[in-house]
């Protein structure tokens, strides 16, 4: 019977691992592809894509005359190394001011609703459905002159 318990034990362990693994990968690719596909003028709509834990950030990063590319790649990396299952909600989350103009359409460099179209394809290709009364929320969430839409 201790074996058996033992195993079941081991068992959990190894699922929590799995699932925490692939919610990383899955914010990770994302992000990933919000960065590249966000349209690039000054580079700063591109470099404000930010991985916060918890709490959505309300601060943009650098200016339009000063990118700051490093801050992005720092939390991203953080996120990676620090994200534990059951933290909370994760947000992938964009302040420049013009972020939802671009999402609209605004640029040649994007299509209208090109955010929304990445986490649906994202979702598609871990094998996701999208549910919109799941826990997965917000895909079309833009507020407050930002977008954060992955939250768990």
């Amino acid at each position: 019977m201790a074996k058996k318990a033992t195993a079941g034990k081991k068992l959990a362990v190894e699922l929590h691992f799995i699932v925490q693994q692939l919610v990383v990968d899955f914010v990770l690719q994302v992000f990933d592809e919000l960065v590249k596909q966000t349209p690039k003028d000054t580079g700063w709509a591109y470099s404000n894509w930010l991985i916060q834990m918890k709490e959505k950030h309300d601060f943009t990063v650098g200016s339009r005359d000063d990118v700051l590319r490093e801050v992005q790649k720092f939390v991203a990396s953080q996120f990676r190394e620090q994200y534990k299952l059951g933290t909370g909600p994760i947000h992938i989350a964009n302040n420049v001011p013009y972020i939802e103009d671009l999402n609209s359409g605004t640029s040649p460099q994007a299509l209208a609703g090109y955010v929304q179209a990445i986490v649906l394809k994202t979702l598609d290709h871990f094998g996701f459905e999208y549910n919109a009364d799941a826990h997965f929320k917000g895909v079309a969430n833009l507020e407050e002159e930002s977008i954060s839409f992955v939250e768990f």
